[in-house]
């Protein structure tokens, strides 16, 4: 074989390897599984009726358990990350899509809560970021928490707000970076006149 073709050779087995590594990589990753439960106080959660279509965002959501978000609302929500892979991860992060210090909803990741919930990292962002710096063994769990509430200068009128997916996971398998999502929803049941009359005038 010429010099030309052992490096042909090398090339195309680097190639192979390379597609075998990210096409395991991504199927393990799939392995990671996120769960949650909430805990409310200064509201109470409730399973959405048959709401009629002209309620803003009430697609087919009837059963989901929602927080009927009030002010002065607080929630633990209390994760349970899996991994059924064979391999083990780093975990990195949680992600809560626009609940950070941009996300104008009403609702946000409270910024100093008390221990052991995660601390949001101080970023000027639409989605909040919770910094988690765990290794996961294969068929083990572990449990986050994260605290969300009820957020003054926040826009909403009456009606369902929901985030799909919520929230998300980032971590570390097989030396590739990963982002998995909750196979539940966030439900939100939402009011108009909740807020102070300057939060309500910049909506």
């Amino acid at each position: 074989m010429t010099k030309h073709g052992t490096a042909l050779g090398v090339v195309a087995l680097v190639l192979l390897l390379g597609g075998v590594w990210w096409v395991g990589s991504g199927r393990s990753a799939s392995g990671v599984v996120v769960a949650w439960t909430p805990t409310c106080t200064g509201t109470e959660l409730t399973d959405l009726p048959d709401l009629p279509p002209s309620v803003p965002g009430a697609e087919p959501l009837a059963g989901d358990l929602a927080i009927d978000l009030r002010p002065g609302t607080t929630c633990s929500i209390v994760l349970t990350i899996t991994n059924t892979s064979r391999w083990s991860v780093d975990l990195t992060a949680v992600r809560a899509p626009f609940l950070g210090r941009w996300g104008g909803s009403e609702v946000q990741a409270l910024p100093d809560p008390p221990r052991p919930a995660l601390r949001p990292t101080a970023s000027e962002e639409v989605d909040a970021r919770f910094a988690l710096d765990r290794e996961l063994a294969p068929g083990t769990s572990t449990t986050a928490r994260i605290d969300i509430g009820w957020r003054e200068d926040g826009c909403n009128g009456a009606g369902v707000l929901t985030f799909d997916g919520w929230p998300s996971v980032e971590f570390r398998l097989l030396a590739r970076d990963h982002e998995v999502d909750s196979a539940q929803r966030l439900v939100l049941l939402t009011h108009d006149g909740d807020h102070v009359a300057p939060a309500e005038a910049g909506c």
